[in-house]
């Protein structure tokens, strides 16, 4: 550990913050749905015959997740962005991360285009450091790298989202792998944001008796990404893919070096579940996989962080508010914490160097 600190937050040279969400609603994307769904979701008003009621085609997480008021317009995100110190933000979808939640395979499908079109047509602006990812759908993964290859030279474009996944077909199952190769072709990463939802209505044997916010948020982020992150690394996607990076979102940092160490302790018993592999687990996770930072959970113990963090490694660790959810990160909240631990150079690359390189910026 080092007794050299960058001075002040202000110091840091470039704070890229990698999940701050939007707020779309359903009349957003509407317009960008393709039939037949666009008219499938709207009906017309029998009292005002030229006005479409909307059809709420998403379900609720828990008890509501909105904190601080939401920034609703590229000029209200810019706002909070310099309010918060942000140089480079990466736009995430709010609504439409509960995908997970829609029934129909085709319309899930075709919400995640209709998002990618509304984004990057109204949203995204590099010249005000406004990124963002576009949104596939893994059910039917044809169409998932068509959307990578029809957005993957667009300059706002960093990245590649998950959010959450589901569980029907973990993320090493075979059928992904054109995904991937498209993924690695395109040089974006995967992020994979998970949700309360994941645990809400598609983890198996869905957990009826978790009724709280508290519980299912403390429980299934970690635990929805522990079984993702383990299926990928066991069935050899890292070793098959090595260029693809895994960016894995909004679950925390301490059940981090607890999977590396079950799952090396495991495979040093039982490799032939795992035959693709040419290494431990926990090498390809230092290769191919990071994970950004909120919630700090501990940020009150700066000696935890810091302990955690170099158990992980802080070269796959990045800065992420969660901006505007209830328990987003103020951007200078991990600074406090790392700031007696940690090289000025390793604090940059927690804040913005690493996924300067990582995300295609």
């Amino acid at each position: 550990m080092s007794t050299q600190t960058v001075k002040t937050f202000d110091d840091i040279e470039t704070v890229v913050d990698l999940d701050f969400h939007l707020v779309e609603n359903e009349e957003d994307v509407v317009p960008y749905l393709e039939e037949p769904f666009q008219g499938l979701v709207t009906r017309p008003d029998v009292e005002a015959p030229n006005n479409y009621n909307m059809t709420k085609f998403f379900l609720d997480g828990v008890g509501g997740d909105i904190g601080p008021d939401a920034a609703a317009t590229p000029a209200e995100i810019k706002a909070v962005m310099e309010e918060l110190g942000i140089d480079r933000a990466t736009l995430n979808p709010g609504l439409n991360l509960n995908l997970v939640t829609v029934p129909h395979d085709r319309y899930a499908v075709a919400l995640a285009s209709a998002y990618n079109e509304w984004v990057t047509e109204t949203v995204l602006d590099s010249a005000e450091g406004m990124y963002g990812t576009i949104r596939i759908c893994l059910r039917d993964p044809q169409r998932a790298v068509a959307e990578i290859e029809k957005w993957q030279d667009t300059d706002e474009i960093v990245g590649v989202m998950l959010g959450p996944p589901g569980f029907r077909n973990p993320l090493g199952h075979p059928r992904f792998d054109p995904v991937y190769e498209a993924l690695e072709a395109a040089g974006l990463p995967l992020l994979i944001h998970n949700s309360v939802l994941s645990l809400q209505h598609v983890f198996p044997g869905q957990f009826e008796g978790i009724n709280t916010f508290l519980e299912a948020r403390a429980v299934g982020h970690p635990m929805g990404q522990m079984l993702h992150l383990a299926r990928l690394i066991v069935s050899g996607v890292p070793e098959r893919y090595p260029d693809l990076d895994f960016v894995i979102q909004e679950s925390g940092l301490g059940w981090i070096p607890y999977l590396m160490r079950r799952l090396d302790y495991y495979y040093s018993a039982r490799r032939e579940d795992a035959p693709y592999l040419k290494r431990p687990p926990s090498e390809y996770v230092d290769q191919s996989f990071y994970f950004t930072t909120q919630p700090i959970e501990g940020a009150e113990d700066p000696e935890y962080v810091q302990q955690i963090i170099e158990w992980i490694g802080p070269d796959n660790v990045m800065f992420a508010s969660d901006y505007p959810h209830s328990d987003f990160d103020n951007s200078n909240a991990l600074y406090k914490a790392l700031r007696s631990g940690f090289e000025p150079a390793q604090i940059e690359n927690i804040y913005g160097s690493t996924a300067l390189e990582v995300l295609d910026y």
